[in-house]
């Protein structure tokens, strides 16, 4: 019956050899041979339930092209474990990253851990897709701890000029490893260890591990050595820092290091810093500590800073210590 094979939270979904799904592209991105996957699970209201237990083997030849939200093997799923997806081409709009987006799109789980993306992300936002969050590792979570994750791969929000001016949310929340940390429980959310080498190109709120984190974050122990590239809140670690009021007490950034670039694109309300591109106004006491950046700003105006951007806080609170840089950018919104 439907009921005896049915696919509960209990279940686990072993996959036993290598798997390839046979399509072929080109440099571009256009599909040669093979069909393009459809998501399994490919709107929030319907996810794959169960865990899905990779043993180690590799799922290849997947080749997904949408102007759509939720794209992967999965567009919503509760575990995956020990996989590998490789030789693919996935490509989207909103929820797309490397491992949750090139496997699954969006994270309600509690943790990713050891996860390593190689692959590029890109996400082409126009007028009519709009809000975009995609990362190396979680295009978007929601309480979900990332332990010891990396990314390699170069992540990037693409928008034609035309397009621009007709976005009245821009392209949004692209990191490293999380686009967008949402979280609402005390002590969830954290990001440890993760480390990002890939080049991250965004419009808003964009950050070499994280594009955008909630109030209640907490990072430690994190690195990015890739360029970072953006037009506003631009952070060599978050981009933007406690953004959404959620009744959580304030934010931790501590022991994290920046080598890349920050690169600000030509907009008077620029916001660029070396560790965090703005911490949003708030009124939180967060604590920013043993942090190092020798990252260069380049092109930067008035809120800027070789640590911290700018703290939109008339009265700021933040506890910073023990915080260092090289290179020729004073230290901005920190005294």
């Amino acid at each position: 019956t439907v009921d005896d094979i049915a696919i509960t939270e209990e279940t686990t979904i072993y996959l036993m050899n290598d798997l390839n799904l046979g399509a072929t592209f080109d440099s571009s991105g256009n599909l040669i041979s093979g069909e393009q996957w459809i998501p399994i699970g490919a709107t929030k209201d319907k996810t794959m339930l169960g865990t899905f237990e990779g043993n180690n083997h590799y799922i290849c030849g997947v080749y997904i092209n949408r102007n759509e939200k939720f794209n992967g093997i999965f567009g919503n799923c509760n575990s995956i474990k020990n996989l590998t997806i490789k030789n693919s081409y996935i490509e989207g709009a909103s929820c797309t990253g490397g491992t949750v987006g090139g496997i699954v799109a969006q994270c309600t789980g509690e943790k990713i851990e050891k996860c390593t993306n190689t692959g590029k992300i890109i996400s082409y936002a126009t007028a009519t897709t709009g809000f975009a969050q995609i990362a190396g590792i979680a295009g978007v979570s929601v309480n979900t701890d990332y332990i010891e994750c990396i990314n390699y791969g170069d992540i990037s929000i693409e928008v034609e000029e035309t397009e621009f001016s007709k976005l009245e949310n821009w392209p949004a929340y692209v990191g490293g490893i999380c686009g967008a940390d949402n979280i609402n429980i005390e002590g969830k959310g954290i990001i440890r260890d993760c480390h990002n080498e890939g080049k991250i190109k965004g419009v808003y709120a964009v950050g070499g591990i994280v594009g955008s984190s909630y109030i209640g974050a907490n990072i430690q122990n994190c690195s990015n050595i890739g360029n970072v590239e953006g037009y506003c809140f631009i952070g060599g670690i978050v981009g933007q820092f406690g953004n959404t009021e959620n009744k959580l007490s304030y934010s931790n950034l501590s022991e994290c290091y920046n080598s890349g670039d920050i690169i600000a694109k030509d907009l008077s309300d620029m916001e660029a810093g070396g560790i965090i591109g703005t911490i949003r106004n708030r009124g939180r006491e967060d604590v920013i500590t043993k942090c190092y950046s020798k990252g260069n700003i380049i092109n930067a105006k008035e809120k800027c800073g070789a640590i911290i951007g700018y703290d939109e806080n008339t009265e700021p609170k933040a506890k910073l210590s023990e915080l260092y840089y090289l290179n020729s950018v004073g230290v901005g919104a920190m005294n």
